[in-house]
């Protein structure tokens, strides 16, 4: 469902779903500094929290803002999280998950 939220939201599924891990993870690790809706429930595998922040990602709707300019950029608005979490895009804002050559 996600995937099909992020295909017609325009939203690339691998660089969407890295931002929502990443949002989860600074969650989990009580590291995050953005105000988050009572609605949202952000713990890890939370289905339902990953569709309602898809949508604001593509809505670009209070931490979905944030999140859409992609990982490197939320990490920038969030120092400690950039250290702990994000060390492999600290230099290239790259991230590591890529679609399989075979696929092209």
């Amino acid at each position: 469902m996600a995937n099909d939220i992020c295909n017609r939201g325009g939203l690339d599924t691998i660089s969407g779903g890295s931002v929502i891990a990443f949002a989860m993870e600074l969650y989990e690790n009580g590291i995050i500094p953005w105000k988050i809706p009572a609605a949202i429930d952000l713990k890890w595998g939370n289905h339902q929290a990953i569709i309602a922040l898809t949508d604001k990602v593509i809505k670009r709707e209070g931490l979905g803002d944030i999140l859409a300019d992609g990982v490197k950029k939320a990490a920038e608005k969030n120092r400690q999280g950039r250290r702990e979490i994000c060390r492999p895009c600290r230099r290239t804002g790259t991230r590591h998950a890529r679609p399989s050559p075979a696929a092209r």
